[in-house]
């Protein structure tokens, strides 16, 4: 709750000040969006999430919090600077690393590399999905909410806290990214929201409990990205080339709403984290149908997706939000050119870029 109050302040001041400083996302030729739209609202929610873990106990380490911090540093500069995938990539893979370093002893180091590249993964995945005004806020809110849930009823403090902070904070940034999106979480935010989502299960002292439901729970997102990045690589495509080929971006680009999708992507989730709660609960061959049930869940609401966007017809794509393609570790769309810093007048949309978002 202290998260979500603190949030709905700070988001309102980047959504004035973004603009001023140049924290604009900037369109450019093959942009999904058609006027500069602030993108330094991760910062609010980071923001949020310390001034909750300052109130109350904090459920991170030292080492974790300097994890998380290193995500936020480099995801900033590189909303500002755009750089090279290599440090980034190195970024992700030394924080997941830090994320996973108060367990050294539990499970050997193949538990640890696991770790490491369990949250290294996604990290790059919810990046890959932040792609559509609500959709990544709404998927670490519900997310979140789950964490929170599992705290609660298992009496661990810890990951009730932790749950319910990425929970608040990322619901409160949906007021101001829901569709028309007035400012995007930028690499800082998806970063640092998608490195604590993964990390969860060490914010207990038995991760190798929690790891299952962690991977069920966030399956909407790594799914998609993972089965996108395999046809990629398939067809010999650069995968660090800008693309449209998620699931998410084929609904839209047949003509669902982005609120549809990004609300269908919430109900998945929603589905799965009912599912590991539920798993939590029971013995194995309960556990096996539990998740057979969250399969088929998931995948009746994707179908449901899918007839809905075919029932649309083909339409032009709803114009939109963030660059069209992923930004992960492994690159990301190309930034305006000539290193120019916008003008209030860019940020105000003219008469042609209003009605190309109509």
């Amino acid at each position: 709750m202290l998260a979500a109050i603190a949030a709905v302040p700070l988001l309102a001041v980047l959504v004035r000040c973004s603009p001023r400083l140049g924290w604009l996302d900037v369109p450019v030729a093959r942009s999904a969006h058609r006027v500069p739209v602030p993108r330094a609202g991760g910062l609010g929610i980071i923001g949020a999430i310390v001034i909750a873990a300052i109130a109350g106990p904090s459920w991170w380490s030292a080492s974790q919090w300097i994890g998380l911090g290193l995500l936020a540093v480099v995801g900033f500069a590189d909303d500002i600077w755009n750089l090279p995938a290599t440090p980034r990539l190195l970024t992700h893979l030394a924080a997941a690393a830090l994320l996973v370093s108060g367990h050294a002893g539990e499970g050997g180091w193949l538990w640890q590399a696991l770790g490491v590249l369990w949250i290294a993964a996604f990290i790059n995945a919810f990046n890959f999905m932040d792609g559509i005004d609500g959709i990544a806020g709404l998927h670490a809110g519900v997310a979140g909410g789950m964490w929170f849930a599992a705290g609660l009823t298992t009496d661990v403090p810890a990951l009730a806290a932790a749950g319910g902070a990425v929970a608040g904070a990322s619901v409160a940034f949906l007021r101001v990214n829901w569709a028309p999106a007035r400012i995007f979480m930028g690499d800082a935010g998806a970063t640092f929201l998608g490195a604590a989502l993964a990390s969860m299960p060490w914010v207990t002292p038995t991760p190798e409990r929690w790891f299952a439901p962690a991977v069920v729970v966030l399956a909407p997102f790594w799914f998609d990205a993972g089965v996108t990045l395999l046809g990629r690589m398939r067809q010999g495509a650069v995968l660090y080339a800008g693309h449209q080929e998620h699931f998410y971006q084929r609904l839209v680009n047949a003509g669902l709403r982005h609120a549809t999708v990004a609300a269908g992507y919430g109900v998945m989730t929603a589905i799965a984290g009912a599912g590991a709660l539920a798993a939590q609960r029971v013995r194995w061959p309960q556990t096996l149908a539990t998740v057979a049930a969250v399969g088929l869940g998931m995948t009746a609401c994707a179908l449901a997706l899918k007839r809905a966007a075919r029932d649309a017809g083909e339409r032009p794509p709803r114009h939109r939000t963030e660059v069209s393609g992923p930004r992960s570790a492994s690159g990301r769309p190309e930034q305006a050119s000539a290193g120019r810093a916008p003008s209030p007048r860019d940020y105000a949309p003219s008469d042609s870029a209003a009605q190309a978002r109509s």
